[in-house]
């Protein structure tokens, strides 16, 4: 997979192409990447059972929200 921060980079000045994508970080967990026109979304099923859910938009705000 390619370099999270490269994908920003590429979101933010419209290269990135929209997908999906998923990866296992360095805690074992999964994750799921999403590249689309309006925002990136990563969702994270962490060990603890939570899904952390990391939306960043092309204005550059970002929000974080959980699930159970």
């Amino acid at each position: 997979m390619k370099d999270f921060r490269k994908l920003l980079e590429d979101f933010y000045d419209d290269k990135a192409e929209p997908g999906i994508f998923t990866t296992t970080n360095e805690n074992g967990e999964t994750v799921i990447l999403e590249i689309t026109p309006g925002f990136l979304k990563t969702s994270t099923y962490q060990n603890n059972d939570w899904i952390r859910i990391n939306i960043y938009h092309k204005d550059r705000t970002v929000e974080e929200t959980y699930e159970k």
